[in-house]
């Protein structure tokens, strides 16, 4: 077979981007022509347009069609040249294949199975017995806190009158607060009564964690972003990093940690059954044990 030579396989990629967007959308949107070709290798606007959301403008359909046309093209351009350029023993995927498959197919069952078999149910039981069991696993590596935060303009009149009510601990001074930041406020934000990391309570705020810090003061903080707003932080509650974090902080992760380690289980106890079972029906046989 006569090889293409690499650089007329790289020009034929590259014409894509000769394609003006009308004259493109037009070959998309009316006709089932080729919109794009690698050597032997036809690309047609089905191929294309059904990859595309309907409703998008034609702008963006566009540039999500050109996205995909390149990568097709990426895609066999490399396939043509390793096939001219690799020897027929480096192009035989076969066994790269068949234990891809095996391995695909492998965890598909383990999936299809641990899903009718996986309780997702913690209990608090379970949740405590582990948190005590590992305590050296959960040290603070980031101070967390308990936040009430309130958004609005440096300017406005009822500023000090919001800000009495945040630092509150009055349960009806709360609800005041919450039906007026509706009105006065840009942004309310109750988390008193869960812990955070400073980094997503900074990212609230739209500072890094360490401005807030050293803007508190008796467990307030003002931060003016510099655009005519400020944000007022209110620490319910706070805990530096190098301590023993708490363990309600910690219960999210914990019922995870033991939801994967029933997974692992169960995906274990499949492979040792099966195995078993292979071996009783002398579909599994280890001929040096029989030796043995």
């Amino acid at each position: 077979m006569k090889r293409m030579p690499i650089r007329k396989l790289l020009y034929l990629t590259l014409s894509l981007c000769t394609l003006s967007g009308c004259q493109f959308l037009s070959s998309v949107l009316h006709d089932d022509s080729v919109v794009a070709k690698v050597g032997s290798h036809k690309l047609y606007k089905s191929d294309v347009v059904k990859l595309i959301p309907s409703g998008l403008p034609a702008e963006d359909s566009l540039q999500m069609a050109l996205q995909y046309i390149h990568g097709w093209a990426s895609d066999l351009v490399f396939q043509d040249v390793a096939e001219q350029q690799l020897s027929k023993e480096d192009q035989d995927v076969t066994e790269d294949l068949e234990a891809y498959r095996r391995s695909l197919l492998r965890y598909r069952y383990e999936q299809s199975y641990v899903a009718q078999r996986l309780s997702r149910e913690v209990s608090e039981e379970e949740v405590k017995a582990y948190y005590d069991s590992h305590l050296k696993n959960f040290i603070l590596d980031l101070p967390i806190a308990k936040v009430r935060i309130l958004r609005l303009s440096a300017e406005s009149p009822y500023k000090e009158s919001l800000r009495k009510l945040l630092v509150s601990g009055d349960p009806d001074k709360l609800v005041a607060l919450d039906s007026l930041s509706f009105k006065l406020a840009e942004k309310y934000i109750d988390h008193g009564e869960e812990w955070m990391n400073l980094v997503d309570i900074g990212r609230l705020v739209g500072v890094d964690y360490g401005t807030i810090l050293s803007k508190m003061s008796h467990n307030y903080a003002e931060v003016d972003d510099g655009s005519g707003r400020v944000s007022m932080v209110y620490f319910v509650d706070y805990m530096r990093s190098g301590l023993q974090a708490p363990l309600e902080f910690c219960t999210a992760s914990i019922q995870e940690t033991l939801i994967s380690m029933r997974k692992r289980s169960l995906i274990l106890s499949l492979e040792e059954e099966l195995l078993e079972q292979a071996r009783q029906n002398g579909d599994f046989v280890i001929y040096e044990e029989e030796k043995k």
